[in-house]
């Protein structure tokens, strides 16, 4: 494959360098563009239609065609493309006291093709029994956590099938079923709960452990005994008897974003009133009183109704549950539903956290709802689509709706990061190992950073409607960073919108910039990147006054 791409501009001659350059599996093309501009206040020396031109030669290197290759290289440790879930059907029964879990689950799928044998996600878990369409089937361990299906002396055709497993496993200490510790000295128990994500759900019950593959889950928990209740992202079935709790079929989710909690804790609960509805919000934790978690239920309320007003996408389940114990890594974790925290971040009992940090950690996970669960990425590589739109939709809500002084990223620190070697916000990502390095600062951060300039460079009021856009087009499915670029390059008027994201998000990196003042009327800007040995260019938004208190804002081209 051969990439086209721009190696140098000059802005006042409609002149283009042009090279190709080989791309071979697993190497990401630099978005590369080096000259020099001359800025005049009112005035960039370049035409709209060299822009213009500019601007489609650079769509030849796009993120779209990047995707394209990354899937190319990801498909050898990802299942295909052509079988896939409709919906679980999943039992669990976990023993607290001896770390063991039984677990029955059905698969309902559809295949495309007629195949020798199916490829699903399984690790850890000792199957005891397998069948499609009852009828029983061999069963083999790969390579990357995938476990092959097939029918001895036979073909599984093409069309809608059923896969059955019994099995049992272990509680583990992170990733799966978990038997996690809550309370502190003087009163202290267990509970058992979820770590899926990015790839943890494989470690409970066999299945689909991508994104992209969306299905419906029928969950059924079966408590150690009365003192315990079981809990999901949707709300119980009215008729669970004794120790079984079953739940509502749930909404198309990606097998990350399913919770499963069983705990002996106290709750307490608000009635939410939105618009047009109320949604029950439940605080589970071992001392949850109306006093000591005031702060996140009305957080939690008000980011609910924020987040559906800006996306014009009402708040997508019956209910919102949220609980905490002595997690460990993360500091919460977005299930649909059901969000997990860090023990001390929904009650106030413990004084480890303040309110500015709970409201903004509560308003950062609700923002997943919509920006993750209910729109998801694509694969691991666009982690910074749904992160970094969380983290800025959240800083968003903690300044509008609580006119937060605090609201600001340390650029400094990030730079401080990326120096110690931080990949690019996009990159490709060649094993299945790789998936866990996603979730650092800078996906988080500097994908906000990201997010923020563009919503200053397109307007508030394109962005605003870009997102909305891209909810609903892609509700309860998945979005790479091709569709994304795509999307707001369609709906700006601004003709570098594509270029500019791309220099940021396939580089690692930032841009030091230097102005020259050459006389009153001419300025020269270079730019120079602080890490790399080989020369790269960013696209830049400049704001510059052309009089007193008047600002323009614009998009330059810059550089060394």
């Amino acid at each position: 494959m051969h990439i086209l791409y721009i190696d140098h501009y000059t802005g006042d001659r409609e002149r283009f360098s042009l090279r190709t350059s080989h791309v071979p599996g697993g190497f990401t093309p630099d978005i590369v563009l080096t000259g020099a501009i001359r800025f005049r206040p009112c005035h960039f020396s370049f035409t709209v239609d060299s822009r213009k031109r500019f601007f489609e030669n650079m769509r030849v290197s796009s993120t779209v065609l990047l995707s394209l290759v990354f899937q190319i290289v990801s498909s050898r440790f990802r299942l295909p493309y052509d079988v896939r879930p409709i919906q679980y059907t999943i039992t669990l029964k976990p023993d607290i006291d001896a770390g063991t879990f039984y677990g029955e689950s059905a698969i309902d799928i559809v295949a495309e093709n007629d195949r020798d044998e199916l490829l699903i996600h399984a690790c850890g878990l000792n199957v005891t029994h397998s069948s499609i369409d009852r009828t029983s089937t061999m069963l083999a361990e790969r390579k990357d956590e995938m476990l092959a299906i097939w029918i001895e002396n036979g073909t599984i055709t093409a069309g809608n099938h059923t896969l059955r497993f019994r099995y049992f496993g272990f509680l583990r200490e992170s990733l799966g079923l978990v038997k996690a510790a809550y309370g502190t000295n003087n009163y202290s128990g267990y509970l058992v709960v979820n770590d899926f994500e990015p790839d943890g759900a494989r470690w409970a019950f066999p299945c689909f452990d991508e994104p992209r593959f969306k299905a419906n889950f029928a969950i059924r928990l079966i408590a150690p005994n009365a003192t315990y209740t079981a809990l999901s992202n949707m709300p119980r079935v009215p008729a669970s008897w004794g120790d079984t709790y079953d739940f509502v079929t749930s909404v198309k989710m990606s097998t990350y974003t399913v919770s499963f909690v069983i705990t002996d804790y106290p709750h307490y609960e608000h009635v939410a009133t939105l618009p047009n509805r109320t949604v029950p919000v439940r605080i589970y934790a071992h001392n949850a009183t109306r006093i000591n978690t005031e702060v996140v239920v009305g957080a939690a309320t008000a980011a609910i109704k924020f987040y559906s007003d800006y996306t014009g996408i009402d708040y997508q389940l019956p209910k919102l549950d949220m609980i905490e114990y002595n997690q460990t890594g993360n500091t919460a974790s977005e299930y649909w539903g059901l969000i997990h925290f860090k023990q001390g971040l929904l009650t106030s009992d413990f004084d480890v956290f303040d309110d500015w940090q709970r409201r903004l950690v509560v308003s950062h996970e609700l923002a997943h709802f919509w920006f993750g669960n209910l729109v998801t990425n694509e694969w691991w590589e666009d982690l910074w689509l749904q992160e970094g739109m969380a983290t800025f939709m959240s800083y968003k809500f903690m300044s509008e709706v609580y006119e937060s002084p605090n609201i600001h990223i340390d650029v400094l620190e990030l730079f401080v990061v990326e120096k110690s070697g931080a990949k690019p916000l996009f990159y490709n990502l060649t094993s299945r190992n790789d998936t866990e390095d996603r979730f650092d600062k800078v996906v988080y951060e500097k994908a906000a950073l990201l997010l923020k300039n563009l919503e200053c460079l397109v307007g508030p009021d394109t962005f605003r409607k870009s997102v909305m856009e891209y909810l609903d087009k892609n509700a309860y499915g998945t979005i790479s960073t091709g569709q994304f670029v795509s999307l707001f390059e369609i709906n700006s008027a601004q003709p570098l919108v594509r270029a500019y994201l791309e220099s940021f998000l396939c580089q690692r990196g930032f841009p030091v910039v230097s102005v020259r003042e050459v006389n009153a009327t001419c300025y020269v800007i270079t730019q120079d990147i602080y890490i790399d040995e080989h020369r790269q260019v960013t696209l830049l938004q400049i704001i510059y006054c052309t009089g007193w208190f008047k600002f323009k804002t614009t998009l330059s081209l810059g550089f060394l």
